[in-house]
């Protein structure tokens, strides 16, 4: 990926990232809160039918 909406920089991405296992490869998977920012920025109607869902959880997780 070469850009990723609402997101200023592919450092800041990476240190909220968590890494985990994909059977044995491991994967960077990027914050809750950094997903919701892109998909906001997109504005794409696929992107803002998952919003409130992906906020939810969010809140939930405190």
């Amino acid at each position: 990926m070469s850009v990723i909406h609402g997101v200023r920089s592919f450092a800041g991405l990476r240190s909220r990232a968590t890494e985990v296992y994909f059977g044995k490869y491991p994967i960077w998977v990027a914050s809750l809160e950094d997903i919701i920012k892109s998909k906001r920025a997109l504005g794409r109607k696929k992107d803002k039918a998952v919003l409130s869902l992906l906020q939810k959880v969010k809140d939930e997780k405190g």
